[in-house]
């Protein structure tokens, strides 16, 4: 399936790995240190800090809605032959780089260009090398490509959604793979998180374009919840959420996305966010521990008080909702089960400790 901008992230993983090979000197070199045939054009002056930030200042309408916006305009003179990197030089900047987020796509094809000349690679040999055959991809992914073969980085990448979640548990366990460091913690840390003013979620008009934060090419949703995610038209999504070791990914071809826009963001975002918190790890180990801790002191005349208990727990952790009492197990499973998306868990868990407890009642 195309995931669209979702590509981006892929492709700052790789700037990330290029640097840690010493390939890329510093982030905050200007880009035509490495790409020197752009000196003159509207990213001279723009670092590489400034493309991973969606900051560069270029003058860029992103609507895909008008069909004169400047990413429509891309894909139609890239289709008749038009090569992306000669499309680059015709932007002019229009803001001081590094001072406002804007979402721009070229941005992310600039990142590409230099993925390419720094590892004297293409962008899809290097990925393959650095990515799919580190962490055993299940299938093979491929390009989009404009007339010079040159990969669209900024959102040409095709991939099945199992390796889009394996990429995403990649960057859960901060960029490590089988105990081998693959995406260095580092970059995986400062890529999920706005580290400027600028690109902070709700940071107002006077510095940003957009109601999410940014980090290096991953949307932060914010405001406090430390999830981040990886976005492509039409509703592509990689959401890792690391307090509840959540991964989700997702697909679609929502043909609806250009007239609801930031609502189907955030609703989207929202049904991650709840799923997440339905199957928190965290919680769900704090009342394994608990029920460990409480269940030897239990005597089975006090069997009521423990269900009793059990049920205000498991309602925190599922947000149904138990009216009364629970005289049995048999009832509180029929109360229970139309109400929580992680009953799997907990009727195992109640299976256990009946066992346990020797209360024949299952």
């Amino acid at each position: 399936h195309i995931i669209w901008s979702v590509s981006k992230s892929f492709l700052s993983a790789l700037v990330g790995i290029a640097l840690d090979e010493g390939l890329i000197e510093d982030i905050n070199d200007p880009i035509i240190k490495y790409l020197k045939d752009f000196k003159g054009t509207g990213y001279e002056g723009v670092s590489i800090k400034n493309l991973l930030q969606m900051s560069s200042g270029i003058e860029f309408n992103e609507d895909y809605g008008d069909p004169d916006s400047d990413i429509n305009r891309y894909g139609r003179v890239t289709a008749t032959g038009t090569s992306q990197r000669e499309f680059a030089k015709t932007l002019k900047n229009s803001r001081e780089p590094g001072s406002y987020n804007h979402y721009i796509s070229l941005d992310s094809q600039m990142l590409g260009m230099l993925v390419a000349e720094v590892t004297n690679m293409t962008v899809k040999e290097y990925l393959h090398e650095k990515m799919w055959s580190q962490i055993g991809m299940q299938d093979d992914a491929f390009y989009l490509t404009d007339k010079q073969e040159v990969e669209m980085s900024i959102g040409g990448l095709n991939v099945t959604l199992r390796d889009m979640a394996k990429f995403g548990q990649l960057y859960l366990n901060k960029g490590r793979w089988n105990g081998k460091q693959v995406v260095p913690t580092e970059w995986v840390s400062n890529s999920t998180i706005p580290l400027d003013e600028h690109v902070q979620p709700n940071a107002g008009e006077e510095f940003t374009s957009d109601a999410w934060g940014y980090g290096y090419q991953w949307w932060v949703p914010g405001p406090k919840v430390s999830d981040y995610s990886a976005h492509g038209i039409y509703n592509q999504f990689i959401y890792v959420n690391p307090e509840s070791k959540v991964v989700i990914a997702k697909t679609s071809s929502n043909y609806n996305f250009v007239e609801e826009r930031q609502y189907t963001k955030d609703a989207h975002i929202a049904i991650f966010r709840a799923i997440a918190k339905s199957i928190s790890q965290k919680e769900i180990c704090k009342l394994n521990s608990s029920i460990k801790t409480i269940v030897p002191k239990i005597h089975l005349a006090n069997r009521s008080k423990f269900l009793q208990w059990l049920g205000k727990t498991l309602q925190k952790i599922s947000g149904w909702k138990v009216e009364g009492e629970i005289p049995n197990l048999k009832k509180f499973i029929l109360v229970g089960a139309p109400h929580t998306s992680n009953w799997d868990f907990v009727h195992a868990l109640i299976l256990i400790w009946a066992i346990d407890l020797k209360l024949n009642v299952l």
